[in-house]
């Protein structure tokens, strides 16, 4: 069986391309919170990409994050605690537990 080294990038490269295409879109409609987007590029990653990837979408999904609190323009606590820290805990929760299921997997196998 031959594999393809291009392959895990060429998947990785995408689901960054994705995070960033959701923080765009993010911008240009800032009135909509929908933080819950940025799982699927993490999603995407653990369906086709290797397990330490997981963990290099979520680090550039959670700096996205941020920055999309920084041009949002909100300074309240609550604003920042509900669209912003909460969606971080979350998003590195779920790729944490997806990255535990892969080593499952490949335990399994």
């Amino acid at each position: 069986m031959r594999t393809y080294p291009l392959r895990p990038y060429l998947v990785l490269v995408l689901a960054c391309l994705l995070a960033l295409l959701l923080f765009l879109i993010g911008i240009a409609v800032p009135q909509a919170h929908f933080w819950g987007s940025f799982l699927l590029p993490v999603v995407v990653v653990f369906l086709w990409g290797r397990r330490r990837d997981i963990y290099l979408v979520t680090a550039l999904s959670s700096v996205l994050l941020v920055a999309s609190y920084w041009t949002d323009g909100t300074a309240a606590l609550g604003d920042f605690v509900i669209y912003h820290l909460l969606p971080l805990v979350v998003l590195w929760g779920a790729a944490w537990l997806l990255a535990q299921r892969q080593v499952m997997q490949q335990q399994f196998a």
